[in-house]
């Protein structure tokens, strides 16, 4: 299959089966099904995850595929965590963040996202994107410290270079990348658009619930300020309980929410008022600051 033919990532339709109990969560078994629908054949079932972290899991799935197939040979699966679905993190916005890159810096590896599903009802029970795999390290840890000076300096140099091109990137107002559809049904991508803020607000449900949920987008700064901070602040004030069991308990964890108790509310309080200004320069860009989070567990 060509290249062109990947251009936009396929919309994965798998409901879960009336009836069927998965054997968990995600349900690694139904991953065939997946490929099945992308690729036409299956793959070997995963006996465990190929990495964790805080929001994901990967798995790494080894196509069944005949030798002569334009297919890839093994893909990855990236499947949301439960923490992630319960925040305002969108996985359609992340798939389109990767899809605009890749299309607008050719020059930035970005892995190719073949198909996704943006919600839980599927087989696999959590929101998943299907993109190809490289081999690759992170810049941390033991195999990293390990690598000559030189091999870091080169790494570091390219890691430079690709923060250099997203900061050229330049929108309309402040928000988060989603695609753009001509169908009702959201099924074939036309382009992009810029949509609500995919930050990592947990318990989102009960936040919109609760009091006015501003994700924007905005078309000033002082307007994406007022509402990330605003947002941690009645989290704070109208669910308080909620707020300290999301707060990432650990030693310090009493100073930070004390200090966001106290600090918060004045913060908010002193943000100026929304107006033109020709020289925010935030406003259009940088490509990053959408993405960025104010919740008060990070402040140290």
């Amino acid at each position: 299959m060509s290249v062109d033919a990947w251009k936009f990532p396929r919309l994965v339709h798998l409901p879960s089966r009336v009836g069927r109990k998965p054997i968990s969560i995600p349900d690694i078994t139904q991953f065939s099904v997946v490929t099945r629908s992308l690729f036409g054949v299956g793959c070997t079932t995963p006996t465990q995850a190929y990495s964790t972290s805080a929001y994901n899991e990967l798995f790494l799935l080894d196509l069944d595929l005949p030798e002569h197939s334009s297919h890839p040979r093994r893909v990855l699966a990236r499947v949301a965590r439960d923490v992630k679905t319960r925040s305002d993190i969108s996985l359609e916005s992340e798939v389109a963040t990767m899809v605009y890159v890749r299309q607008h810096c050719e020059n930035i590896p970005v892995p190719t996202v073949y198909g996704y599903c943006p919600t839980r009802d599927n087989l696999i029970g959590q929101p998943f994107c299907i993109v190809s795999f490289t081999e690759g390290m992170d810049m941390a840890g033991v195999p990293w410290e390990a690598l000559p000076l030189q091999t870091k300096l080169i790494g570091i140099r390219d890691f430079a270079k690709v923060v250099s091109q997203l900061s050229q990137l330049h929108f309309k107002a402040i928000g988060s990348i989603y695609f753009k559809f001509s169908d009702s049904k959201r099924q074939i991508p036309v382009g992009f658009t810029l949509g609500p803020a995919s930050w990592f607000k947990p318990e989102s449900a009960a936040r919109a619930a609760a009091f006015q949920h501003d994700r924007g987008p905005w078309k000033t700064a002082a307007q994406w300020l007022r509402a990330s901070v605003d947002d941690e602040a009645q989290f704070i004030e109208k669910l308080p309980a909620l707020a300290l069991e999301t707060s990432n308990y650990n030693e310090g964890s009493d100073r930070r929410w004390s200090l966001a108790r106290r600090t918060l509310p004045k913060f908010r309080d002193r943000i100026l008022d929304f107006r033109d200004d020709p020289f925010d320069q935030c406003a259009t860009g940088p490509f990053a600051l959408g993405h960025m989070d104010l919740n008060p567990w990070y402040f140290d």
